[in-house]
């Protein structure tokens, strides 16, 4: 008896299911000539390549806020007026503190020799009132509470806050092999350019 009521069930909710339900079971006929339009305008005049090398080795770095970033949304609006999409425009989306752009930056380790020191400012850091020196600090902290032990020792100082760096030594470089025998040398090196002239100025 129990098997037949839930039968009887079943047979009553299909009977009163609307038929747009039932029609959704339906599977959606795919156009496969327009999946193939798009897999070969992927596939054989693809611009993704040139796309992307104006935006990184033309406009640059595109920070939040900065110029980079305005300079991108202004040319991506123009590629796409250009390939004829209509009423294209750039939509404020709202407040974002201060702009900011790496401008120019130089360091270098005094001591125990002067060697160049490779470093980024970090984005939205302040500028310098021009050039600055001061010691190097290490400062290994899990939180804010164990601030108060460096108190005054860190003012006009380089705090450094991550783990040093292992450095490996650069033996296993394939693309550029550290050892290798003359005719290696000859077999492998590319043809030599012709000399440039590099030029190297600092703001005073």
């Amino acid at each position: 008896m129990k098997f037949q009521s839930v039968v009887s069930t079943i047979t009553v909710a299909a009977i009163l299911t609307p038929p747009p339900l039932l029609a959704q079971t339906v599977q959606e006929r795919i156009d496969l000539g327009v999946a193939q339009r798009i897999r070969e305008e992927g596939l054989e005049r693809s611009q993704v390549a040139d796309l992307a090398r104006y935006l990184t080795d033309v406009i640059g770095p595109r920070l939040t806020g900065s110029s980079g970033m305005r300079r991108a949304n202004e040319w991506t609006a123009e590629q796409f007026r250009n390939w004829g999409l209509t009423n294209v425009t750039i939509e404020p989306w709202g407040e974002f503190g201060r702009g900011w752009e790496r401008v120019e930056f130089h360091g270098r380790i005094m001591t125990p020799f002067i060697q160049p020191l490779d470093a980024h400012p970090p984005a939205w850091s302040g500028s310098t009132d021009g050039t600055v020196r001061g010691p190097a600090v290490m400062v290994e902290i899990a939180d804010t509470t164990e601030l108060d032990r460096f108190r005054g020792r860190l003012r006009g100082a380089f705090v450094l806050v991550q783990e040093a760096v292992d450095m490996e030594p650069e033996w296993g470089y394939t693309q550029a092999p550290r050892r290798f025998t003359l005719d290696h040398m000859f077999d492998t090196l590319p043809p030599p350019r012709r000399p440039q002239t590099i030029i190297h100025r600092e703001r005073p």
